[in-house]
């Protein structure tokens, strides 16, 4: 009389293969949300970014001095929407609004590193691009980044 069915190691063959499959499918698929989460936070410092200069061309060269200035409801339209005076937004905080007449410093570092994010994001208005830095590895902050002085 022949059995029909699979024997057990067969079972344990073929539940180990998925469970590799899809190991890998999640290690991927976390590496392409961080991807995104950091792209996200790149763009976000640059919409900022832009926003306080468009906002220092319409008040005679001076950045705001803080946030709300930037979606004020005296400015019609915003500079920005309010979307983006959340304080986290895909994964990263926007921890440090260093806003000034003179200057504008602005920093994003993920929520929870490895998981949300790998590195930090700076971005300072003599500059004018966006700067990444790794976060210390024990305590996930982001490391202290003073641009380089000009002459």
């Amino acid at each position: 009389m022949k059995n029909k069915g699979f024997t057990l190691i067969e079972i344990l063959v073929i539940a180990s293969i998925i469970a590799v499959l899809a190991t890998i499918a999640l290690v991927s698929l976390l590496r392409m949300f961080i991807a995104f989460n950091e792209a996200s936070a790149r763009n976000t410092i640059r919409t900022i970014a832009s926003a306080c200069e468009q906002y220092a061309s319409f008040h005679g060269g001076e950045y705001p001095s803080y946030e709300g200035q930037l979606i004020s409801p005296h400015d019609r339209p915003p500079y920005i929407s309010e979307a983006f005076d959340r304080k986290v937004k895909h994964g990263y905080t926007i921890y440090e609004f260093f806003l000034n007449p003179s200057v504008y410093h602005l920093k994003a570092r993920p929520v929870r590193r490895g998981v949300t994010g790998n590195n930090c994001f700076y971005m300072y208005s003599d500059q004018g691009l966006v700067l990444v830095s790794k976060p210390v590895q024990t305590s996930g902050e982001c490391p202290r980044y003073d641009p380089p002085a000009y002459p």
